[in-house]
């Protein structure tokens, strides 16, 4: 589990160096809170709401697939944006 999480903190700060955007930007742009998503990057939150998961895909336009570790492609045919 924990290499799993690992993985999607990963991928969350590549798209945030991408966009060229902190913590506190993400958290207004996808409106999740700012001290959640300080623990979803320090790795003190590993059970990450459906919602939260959801928010993070549609802000940066990526599947959750490959949000979560299951695909290296960022958007696959059909994926919701």
């Amino acid at each position: 589990m924990l290499n799993e999480y690992s993985l999607i903190v990963d991928r969350i700060k590549e798209l945030m160096r991408e966009k060229k955007i902190q913590q506190k930007d993400l958290a207004d742009a996808a409106a999740i809170s700012e001290s959640e998503i300080t623990r979803i990057l320090r790795q003190q939150n590993t059970k990450i709401s459906h919602r939260t998961i959801l928010a993070l895909c549609d802000y940066f336009e990526v599947s959750a697939d490959y949000l979560l570790g299951r695909s290296n492609e960022k958007n696959h045919e059909g994926a919701a944006k």
